[in-house]
């Protein structure tokens, strides 16, 4: 049964991810700082994952039927909020973010 569970997680961090970049991509200024080493596909893997780090979100439902269309931008807030939540708390405990992780900050400003 862990197995299933762990393969049902990546599979909605996967459509999280997708939906998140087609919701971040409207925007012109993500695309300025989504040039270089860092692509917004990136940012977005790094954003689901950080969501997923303390298990399967209870706010986070993902209706299977709209899995090609953007998130409502209520869940990409809460989203954005989740990610800088966590990574201020890791900054706090003097560990240090990767570029991509760094970026989610510049990108929850901007969106």
């Amino acid at each position: 049964m862990t197995f299933v569970t762990a393969v049902s997680h990546q599979w909605l961090k996967a459509q999280l991810a997708y939906r998140l970049q087609l919701s971040l991509a409207a925007c012109e200024n993500i695309h300025d700082l989504c040039c270089g080493g860092t692509s917004l596909a990136s940012v977005t893997n790094m954003m689901s994952a950080v969501i997923f780090i303390e298990g399967q979100p209870q706010w986070l439902v993902l209706d299977k039927a709209m899995s090609e269309q953007k998130l409502p931008d209520n869940m990409v807030l809460h989203c954005f909020f989740e990610c800088c939540r966590v990574l201020f708390i890791r900054e706090l405990s003097h560990q240090s973010l990767s570029q991509s992780e760094q970026l989610i900050f510049a990108l929850a400003e901007v969106w």
